[in-house]
């Protein structure tokens, strides 16, 4: 069952900290990989949709140009900066977006 808990050094993949039933190495019928990251961008998406920008974070860096794309539906932009203990991953921070940029 995935459960992220982060990369930790020598470490391929990674697992969520809540246990999913529905995907594969479960013996459901989503695939692992994808079902965390729809998670993990929904999990953005809830935030902004309460009205609030979510906390700054290390996310895969394959799902960036998702999390911006939710980011500018409600006026923000996402920036990154590599996260040079694991590859593969980014920290992401979220800005208000300047009103000339809408």
């Amino acid at each position: 069952m995935a459960q992220y808990r982060g990369i930790e050094d020598g470490e391929d993949g990674f697992e969520l900290k809540m246990k999913f039933l529905c995907v594969a190495s479960a013996g459901g019928p989503f695939e692992d990989t994808a079902f965390c990251a729809g998670f993990m961008v929904g999990n953005v998406y809830a935030v902004f949709k309460e009205g609030m920008a979510p906390e700054d974070h290390v996310t895969l860096e394959s799902l960036v140009e998702q999390l911006d794309l939710v980011a500018m539906k409600y006026d923000y932009v996402c920036k990154t900066i590599p996260d040079t203990a694991a590859d593969g991953w980014v920290y992401v921070t979220y800005e208000k977006m300047e009103d000339d940029i809408k």
